[in-house]
């Protein structure tokens, strides 16, 4: 869930689903990598009990292309975690 901070939330259970969508874009003028969007739909929470899990909903888009340094991704992700939420990731995203 993108609009929330790593160990943010605590338990025992999770759901999550999501379904994503990346475009290519074209390639960097200078290196002639390319260059992607992704949008991801993510809905899903962790709870200590299943018989009170709260499910929340957000929208992750960003820009992903190979680099000298590994992947990189830069983006945003809106939801009703804290507010919405930057993203620079380099190396291994997932």
């Amino acid at each position: 869930m993108g609009t929330y901070h790593r160990d943010q939330h605590h338990g025992g259970n999770y759901l999550l689903g999501n379904i994503g969508y990346l475009k290519f874009l074209g390639r960097l003028p200078i290196t002639g990598e390319n260059v992607y969007l992704g949008v991801w739909l993510e809905h899903g929470g962790v709870f200590e009990d299943w018989s009170d899990f709260d499910l929340e909903s957000n929208l992750t888009m960003g820009l992903f292309s190979p680099t000298v340094i590994g992947p990189v991704y830069i983006g945003a992700s809106y939801g009703k975690g804290d507010n919405p939420l930057f993203n620079v990731l380099i190396g291994k995203i997932f």
